[in-house]
């Protein structure tokens, strides 16, 4: 059995010239490794009553909300066109078509 994985918070803080805050948040390369391997996994593997489709970072979220998109209210093919226009396919956690 996999371990869950350890929750990383994004951090908020003023530029240099205190005029603009600076998101950001350190994302271990074994946050990529995790995705990528459930990617592959993703077709072999019974799916079940629920499916995870994506692993998105906190500040990516927090980012699209700043922007006006609310990836609650989203529908799924929505948030997978918003990951994929902004080349960001290793925040998919499935080869699946859902």
């Amino acid at each position: 059995m996999t371990s869950q994985p350890e929750l990383i918070t994004s951090k908020h803080r003023f530029a240099d010239n205190f005029e603009t805050i600076v998101f950001e948040q350190e994302i271990p390369d074994e946050f990529f490794a995790r995705n990528a391997q459930m990617r592959h996994d993703s077709l072999s593997a019974p799916m079940g009553d629920f499916h995870q489709f994506a692993s998105i970072p906190q500040f990516v979220t927090d980012r699209w909300f700043r922007e006006g998109f609310n990836i609650y209210e989203e529908s799924l093919p929505a948030i997978i066109a918003k990951i994929n226009a902004e080349d960001s396919g290793y925040f998919l956690t499935t080869k699946r078509h859902i």
